[in-house]
């Protein structure tokens, strides 16, 4: 019926409804193709594309600084643990003998108690044995005392803490063993990531998008820095941090003479920019004088 009254001239009402809902149908279905267009331009827009590789190589060069550092503890605590750990086993040997006569020293003093004064030699003997076991201890205890000194420490009790600071020690081995597998894995994850975002642009953008990486970069260095040494205050160090952003880009397939030698071109293009203008700025501020 309405396309029957549409035919003779007269506009349906279900007919223009219809009509502007396929209208609309198609201006909504070129919108979304414009901005899926838009999309894709801003996903492979190359100052985006920059950023984003250079703030992935910021948080793979971190991770990497992170095991190194953590490489660096991990020496300083076997050091450490290498120094000590024979100091200790000694001690505790002598400590555990030192023991053993004392206990046997009261148990010849019960027997000579207990032995009746009309037997001489049996006392004659005990006290030949009690002789030789006090001087035994008297060697032992000598030597636990050099130990406890070659253990930096005082008393006994010293070495008891520095046994239980120790065996901290091996613990923290284990905890650093533990974050490196979760910092590996990391690592792992953002070389994948920035492999994928470095070959999003099309070959002929490769020029640009090395440009604009170069002209961020330090912008991106002052970040890292900053980071680095606000996590690790003054065990920070610039060659830990050189070395981790060499192993980063080796591990991202990228040549840092790459880098250098395009930032040099470009600092040379620059200068010569300048070069080619001051004459020019030079000649119009004669002409304005002579006017």
């Amino acid at each position: 019926m309405a396309q029957n009254m549409e035919k003779k001239g007269m506009i349906a009402d279900r007919c223009e409804i219809n009509r502007q809902i396929r209208a609309d149908n198609k201006m909504l279905r070129e919108l979304k193709a414009k901005v899926a267009k838009l999309a894709e331009a801003v996903e492979k827009s190359i100052p985006i594309i920059a950023e984003t590789l250079e703030a992935i190589r910021n948080h793979m060069i971190f991770t990497q600084y992170h095991l190194l550092h953590n490489e660096m503890q991990k020496e300083v605590i076997h050091d450490w643990m290498n120094h000590f750990n024979p100091i200790l086993n000694k001690y505790n040997t002598v400590k555990k003998e030192l023991k053993a006569k004392v206990t046997e020293r009261k148990e010849l003093n019960v027997q000579k108690d207990k032995t009746s004064i009309l037997n001489p030699i049996r006392h004659i003997k005990l006290n030949q044995q009690l002789t030789t076991i006090t001087e035994e201890i008297e060697e032992l205890k000598s030597r636990k005392e050099q130990l406890i000194f070659q253990a930096e420490c005082s008393t006994d009790k010293d070495v008891t803490n520095l046994s239980k600071k120790y065996d901290q020690m091996n613990n923290n081995l284990d905890i650093l063993d533990s974050q490196d597998i979760s910092l590996k894995k990391q690592i792992e994850k953002d070389a994948a990531a920035f492999q994928e975002e470095k070959f999003r642009p099309e070959p002929e953008q490769y020029t640009e998008l090395l440009d604009t990486r170069i002209q961020i970069r330090p912008d991106f260095r002052d970040k890292l820095i900053e980071q680095l040494k606000g996590t690790f205050g003054k065990y920070y160090d610039y060659h830990r941090r050189d070395i981790a952003a060499n192993e980063v880009d080796y591990l991202n397939v990228e040549d840092p003479d790459v880098f250098s030698h395009r930032a040099w071109e470009l600092e040379y293009q620059r200068e010569q920019e300048m070069r080619r203008n001051q004459p020019a700025r030079a000649k119009k501020k004669s002409y304005d004088m002579e006017l």
